[in-house]
């Protein structure tokens, strides 16, 4: 089993969270962001509100079913294989959504691009308690949730 990364010192850590930082930005802006395109959505598959709105929740659902075994495996081979893992396969899901033309398809892929994107959050998390000092936590963990917003911001 992978051990978690000793505490860093000086630039490394905050390197670490800043990648941590741009992957969960990068995850929010599909993961929540969805919402956004609902017009879009409506439009392009000729379906009404409730339908579009499954698109909408499908990556959260993905999300929701595999963040225990994304932790699982971050604990056995670390945090950086698993983000690296994870966020690849999401964004390589997310790139196939323009390349199908049935809205089921284009849920699957939604909702398997969640549960790919769902490495980051355990990922991220674990990055922050491997590589700061329990003193520091707090304001790195701050830092790392202002992604949520900042994924928001470029998804709109």
């Amino acid at each position: 089993m992978a051990e978690l990364t000793r505490v860093g010192t000086g630039r490394r850590r905050w390197l670490m969270l800043g990648l941590a930082m741009a992957a969960q930005a990068t995850t929010c802006m599909y993961l929540y962001g969805i919402a956004y395109l609902l017009p879009e959505l409506r439009t392009a598959f000729d379906v009404t509100l409730a339908e579009a709105s499954v698109l909408v929740v499908a990556p959260g659902v993905g999300l929701m079913t595999t963040l225990i075994l994304w932790g699982a495996v971050a604990d056995r081979y670390g945090e950086r294989l698993a983000m690296s893992i994870g966020l690849g396969g999401a964004g390589l899901l997310v790139a196939a959504v323009p390349l199908v033309g049935s809205v089921t398809a284009v849920g699957i892929l939604l909702m398997a691009a969640g549960a790919a994107g769902a490495a980051v959050n355990t990922a991220s998390g674990r990055i922050i308690l491997g590589w700061f000092p329990a003193d520091r936590r707090g304001v790195a963990m701050g830092a790392r949730q202002m992604a949520l917003p900042i994924g928001l911001a470029l998804a709109a």
